[in-house]
Formats: structure tokens, sequence, C-alpha cells
């Protein structure tokens, strides 16, 4: 009964709130950007056999987790427990390069739980395609620049969504590369950038089939083309994610520094074009991103976000 009160928080965040709105988002990136995932094809019928097989009606939830992982019971719990609800905390934990056991355990439950529904005929009708994605970038707070350069929608047509207007506060053209390497320096924005990141390949890699892996920030991966439903369904996830943290916070709230939309992108834009190398401090194991730009040799050590030391080693 301790250890079931004892992992119930971490375990719900994670296997069940956090897993459950990926799978969704992975559902609408699987219609909306089949172009970009089109080998999904290739093994679905196969591929939704063994996610029907990987059910098994009287194993309970964490057996279920360790079997479809491979990690032993024991040493799913004792990661679970090492989660605390404090937000800063459980963020490195699920980050730490030095034990990615939580995060390989969610990519592997969503290999056998997500069953997206791909449509081979993708969606017709284009301009009621961009419409659709120019209302999910306002959700998720895009400013009406960034909206139009995703979309190709004329500013006047997005004047129906931005009523009110939602300002860029980020994105500074020609001068992206240092501005992102300013904010990462900030342990709050790095932190929930990575996880981001990371959620993003994980998820992926489920719409190609390819297997898990230990690495979550393996760009070789995934494809070059970003998928734009993908990356606002793993932001809004993740913001969610947040607020779940807080509000099953038991001790007092710090003030956590999340990116908006703009940033997020244009980090995961930086990272897909190989402009920002993922590396990992040598003292905590944090993950943090090196930022090629004007300023900072390709060589020279950038601190951690986390505990400001320099010496890092790169993510493999």
């Amino acid at each position: 009964m301790e250890t079931e009160k004892a992992i119930h928080p971490s375990y719900n965040l994670l296997f069940n709130y956090l897993s459950q709105a990926l799978s969704q988002n992975i559902a609408i990136a699987s219609v909306h950007d089949a172009d970009i995932f089109g080998a999904y094809f290739e093994s679905l019928g196969s591929l939704n056999k063994l996610r029907i097989d990987g059910f098994r009606c009287t194993e309970s939830p964490i057996c279920s987790l360790s079997r479809l992982s491979g990690y032993p019971v024991d040493e799913i719990i004792r990661n679970l427990k090492q989660a605390t609800n404090i937000e800063r905390p459980f963020l490195r934990k699920l980050l730490c390069q030095d034990n990615r056991l939580l995060l390989n355990c969610l990519e592997h439950q969503l290999h056998f739980t997500t069953i997206p529904q791909l449509s081979s005929q993708g969606i017709t009708h284009e301009k009621g395609a961009m419409l659709y994605l120019a209302s999910r970038l306002y959700d998720v707070g895009s400013s009406k620049k960034l909206n139009a350069e995703l979309t190709g929608l004329h500013y006047r047509t997005l004047d129906g969504f931005y009523k009110d207007g939602i300002k860029s506060k980020c994105r500074k053209d020609g001068k992206l590369a240092k501005f992102i390497a300013g904010k990462m320096v900030h342990q709050d924005f790095s932190s929930y950038s990575m996880l981001m990141i990371s959620l993003y390949i994980i998820c992926a890699r489920v719409l190609l089939n390819s297997p898990p892996g230990d690495n979550h920030f393996d760009v070789e991966s995934v494809p070059t083309e970003i998928s734009i439903h993908l990356c606002i369904g793993v932001y809004n996830s993740c913001r969610m994610f947040k607020a779940h943290i807080r509000e099953n916070c038991m001790f007092i709230r710090q003030s956590v520094r999340f990116p908006r939309f703009d940033e997020f992108y244009d980090v995961l834009k930086l990272f897909i074009q190989r402009n920002a190398r993922p590396i990992a401090c040598s003292h905590c194991n944090h993950p943090y991103l090196h930022i090629d730009h004007a300023n900072v040799e390709s060589y020279e050590s950038v601190p951690c976000p986390v505990c400001n030391k320099k010496a890092e080693y790169c993510i493999e």
C-alpha cells in the first residue's frame, strides 16, 4: 500500500496522462502529416496485430509496463519513487542521461498502445487543412507571423483567429541561433525544450514504426521535415503536463519559465537542421543543446544550465 501511494502520482502523470495525450496527438499527426510518415503503411497490418497482442487482460499496469519495456518491476518502481512531485527535480529525473528508464518505458508503452489512424488519402482539401492547422497554431499561442509562415495563409485570413492579437516576441530573422542560445542558458527553458525534443523524437519513431531506442535525441532517426501537427501536439501535451505537476505539488511553487510555442518551434528547427547538437553535463548528466552561431566556436564548452559546470559529452 505504501509503495502504491509513493509511485501513484509519478506513474499517473507519465503513463496515464502524458501517454494518452501524446497518443491522441500522434493520431492527428498520422492523418494530417501522412506525407511525412508514409512508411507507416508498409507494416500497418502486422503492427496493429502486434499492438493488440500486447494487451494482457489479467496483467497489472506496472507488470505490463515491465513486460513491454524489458525492465524489471522493482527497477521501474524504484525510479518512479525517485521522480518526486516537485517540478524541477521531476524534470531532471526524466531527462538524466545516466538513467533513461522512464522515457524508455514511455516510448515502449506508446509503441504498443498507440494505433494511429493514418489515411492513405491524406487531407484532400488543402485550404481546409491549412485553416485547421492555423486554428491549432493559434490555440497553442503561435504568433501570427509564424502561423502565416507555416500555413501559407494570408494575414487577412488569419485575422479571424487573431482578433485580440498575439504578438511575436521571440523570432528574430537572421539572428535566430544566437537568440535561442541566449534562452537555453536558463534551466527551466532548457529543460522543457529538451523534454519536448525528446518526446517529438519518440512520437516520430512511433509513426515511422522504428523500434524504440535508448537515445531520445537521435536526430538521424526522424525525418528532416518537421511535422507541425506533431510539434503542436508535443508542445500542448507538455504544457498540460506542467500544469498537472504544479496542481499536485505539495511544496512551494517556483516560477518556472515554459517556452512559448514560437520559441519551441525555433529550437526544434535548429535541432532538426543539425544547427544544435545535444550534449550532456559530465557532472549532473543533464542534457542541453550546443547551438552553433557566430559568437561560439564548435569546440567551445557551453555551461550546463543546471549546475553551470563546463564539461560535457555527446549524447549517444
